[in-house]
């Protein structure tokens, strides 16, 4: 469970950080990612939380 929070701690660490926002295009590449073949079974399913997470952080880090 740490693991898991200093993970998105750091993910907030870096969208806070970026001089550019990802919102723009992430519904189409969480769209697109959705349905990479790469992915393992079970990874396509977190992709919307994953987005999900990303649009989170950027509304509690922003300012």
């Amino acid at each position: 469970m740490a693991t898991t929070r200093r993970r998105r701690a750091l993910l907030a660490a870096f969208l806070h950080a970026s001089d550019v926002s990802p919102l723009a295009a992430l519904d189409d590449a969480s769209a697109m990612r959705a349905v990479d073949p790469a992915l393992v079974p079970g990874e396509r399913e977190l992709v919307p939380d994953a987005a999900g997470l990303v649009r989170t952080l950027l509304e509690l880090t922003a300012g």
